[in-house]
């Protein structure tokens, strides 16, 4: 969800305000940025032509023991684009199919590593949720939909974290009572998911800490012992090297063209689309004068739309109510959307 602290979460890892974070009511991430972090054994960042780089022994210079690589993206309930627009965005960044035109608009920030480093493949997809805002049903349509253009596959690479975590140490809320009050959507979402599937909760992070305390350890050090944790069991699993234990882009293109041929990709997004325009434009009604018919058609289109948020609900193992019956009147959409009217 916009204003999470996807952006925030992404600094805090690679220990620099890489990322634009700022608080805001609309998206500040509207394109997919990589950055890129060399970590030495403490997995505190090496900065080039830093002094602190060379110790005052012979020879003592900071060798990098991980190479990270982050990728900050849109959310999926962005505020500022369509939903399948971001998803297909993502989508083709993560298989690299837009990373060079991207890296090549970035700024200087290009710490070093050349712009096709370490595209093997996906080792964790951070989901990032907030401390301080509900989980809604718009929130886990968004997730499924997500999950259908990236694939199933990608969930067993998948890291929950809440931000803002030191909000519930304040209220002495523990994780795993928070977690237990969540929706259903949420619940079943996290079981699912690689680094949660067998009752582990959520990783809490502050990106903000206060008392002296660095985001260092309220941050990076939490999410990136979750991350390691998760790739040893998926390279276990799969009896391989920590690197090769990816999620690869052959993975994602075969479920972005599986999205691509299921209809109701292409119906969401056409319904997508007529939300917005309802929310903006005339037949959002509220003023005076305001023609029944579009009003009708508004009301029809809208529980079209919820119905289909429905069956991806259902995926996500959402309650799903009954359709409303059609109000009279929703005769003038002619049968379809196909149709002239």
């Amino acid at each position: 969800q916009t204003g999470n602290g996807k952006s925030a979460t992404g600094n805090s890892l690679l220990g620099r305000d890489a990322f634009v974070a700022r608080r805001s009511l609309q998206s500040v991430t509207e394109r997919c940025r990589v950055r890129y972090a060399a970590l030495d054994a403490d997995d505190e960042p090496i900065v080039p032509g830093d002094p602190a780089v060379v110790a005052e022994d012979a020879g003592g210079i900071r060798r990098p023991s991980t190479v990270l690589r982050v990728v900050d993206t849109p959310g999926t309930c962005d505020s500022g684009a369509l939903l399948e627009d971001n998803l297909r965005h993502i989508s083709a960044f993560l298989r690299g199919e837009e990373r060079k035109d991207e890296s090549a608009a970035d700024d200087d920030d290009d710490d070093g590593a050349e712009a096709g480093a370490g595209d093997e493949g996906l080792h964790a997809l951070v989901l990032v949720l907030s401390a301080a805002t509900r989980f809604t049903q718009e929130e886990a349509v968004a997730l499924e939909r997500l999950v259908q253009r990236l694939g199933e596959g990608v969930m067993r690479h998948s890291v929950a974290i809440f931000t803002r975590g030191g909000e519930l140490a304040a209220d002495d809320v523990r994780v795993d009572d928070f977690v237990r009050s969540a929706p259903p959507t949420l619940r079943q979402l996290l079981a699912r998911m690689g680094h949660h599937a067998d009752g582990t909760p959520p990783i809490l992070v502050e990106n903000v800490p206060r008392d002296g305390a660095s985001r260092a350890a309220t941050a990076r050090a939490p999410l990136l012992a979750a991350v390691r944790e998760l790739v040893q069991r998926v390279a276990a699993e799969r009896r391989c090297d920590e690197n090769q234990a990816t999620y690869d882009a052959k993975a994602l293109t075969a479920a972005s063209d599986a999205a691509d041929a299921d209809p109701s990709t292409a119906a969401l997004a056409v319904l997508d689309r007529l939300k917005r325009q309802m929310a903006s434009g005339p037949m959002a009604g509220g003023g005076g004068g305001t023609d029944p018919r579009r009003s009708a058609m508004a009301e029809a289109a809208m529980r079209a739309f919820s119905d289909l948020q429905a069956q991806f609900a259902a995926r996500a193992g959402a309650p799903v109510a009954a359709p409303a019956v059609p109000p009279p009147g929703c005769e003038v959409l002619g049968g379809g959307f196909g149709a002239s009217s």
